[in-house]
């Protein structure tokens, strides 16, 4: 009977041990439920209409020219330009066009890396907040307001409402309860054996760092303190030869005594 294995057999058995041990690494993630599905489809739309938004100034060019003219009528006298015609409404239009496109960009990449990183256990608590300070701090909520998007094009305006409609939905199903046990369990996941649970909301960003607890088992007393001995630094033998100074002094003494009785057994009677 042939002992050798088959080629094919060793790469099947291979791979299936291969398989196993990425499952049970993979099985310290927390599985996302329903509720974070949706928050990241109201992500994707929320970059995806911003996108939209920045680009379709650029197929309006003569409707923009009008806007801008009209919004230097009736601005303030301190903020309107005098003889607002012509290559200065043009140089205004680019850079409102170019902005805008720089600033889609930037909201639609930030928040599409976050949308990945709350699927991830180790940072989804880190991009939840980080995604509500991003809404709030760009103001995207108040898209859905119609005064944002007044004068504009009609797909600018329609991509206006759907962002902001879109971020309503995000800040909705950022702190839904099925939500918030899925980022209560992936800060559970992220925490060494042992430790104390972090708090939670807030508290987790701004609160003290507790330490984390030590697995190594502490050191066991020693018996005797003096037979201790001290890492780095040589035994200490004054125990010892203290010891034997005493032993050797019993030894003389008792080496004396059996001198003076031999001698007073060798003595003349008379």
């Amino acid at each position: 009977m042939n002992s050798s294995k088959d080629p094919a057999t060793t790469r099947v058995s291979m791979r299936k041990r291969t398989g196993g041990g990425a499952s049970a690494a993979a099985g310290t993630s927390v599985k996302p439920p329903r509720s974070i599905d949706l928050l990241g489809a109201a992500m994707v739309l929320t970059a995806l209409a911003a996108l939209v938004r920045a680009l379709v100034l650029f197929a309006y060019r003569a409707q923009l020219y009008q806007w801008l003219i009209n919004n230097n009528a009736h601005a303030s006298a301190k903020n309107k330009k005098a003889h607002y015609v012509g290559d200065v409404v043009y140089k205004d239009l680019h850079s409102f066009r170019t902005g805008s496109l720089i600033q889609a960009l930037m909201t639609a990449a930030i928040i599409l890396v976050l949308a990945y990183m709350i699927r991830r256990t180790r940072v989804a608590t880190g991009a939840r907040w980080a995604t509500l300070i991003v809404l709030v701090l760009f103001q995207t909520p108040l898209y859905v307001m119609p005064s944002v998007s007044a004068g504009l094009p009609v797909p600018y305006r329609v991509a206006t409402f759907v962002m902001g409609l879109a971020a309503l939905a995000t800040l909705l199903l950022l702190f839904v309860p099925t939500s918030a046990a899925y980022f209560r369990a992936c800060r559970a996941a992220t925490l060494p054996a042992g430790a104390p649970p972090r708090p939670g909301g807030f508290g987790s960003l701004f609160g003290p760092r507790r330490p984390a607890a030590s697995s190594a088992p502490a050191p066991a007393a020693a018996a005797d303190p003096e037979s201790a001995v001290v890492p780095g630094k040589a035994p200490s033998r004054t125990k010892a030869k203290v010891r034997s100074d005493t032993e050797a002094v019993a030894r003389g003494a008792e080496l004396a005594r059996t001198r003076a009785k031999a001698s007073k057994t060798r003595r003349p009677i008379g």
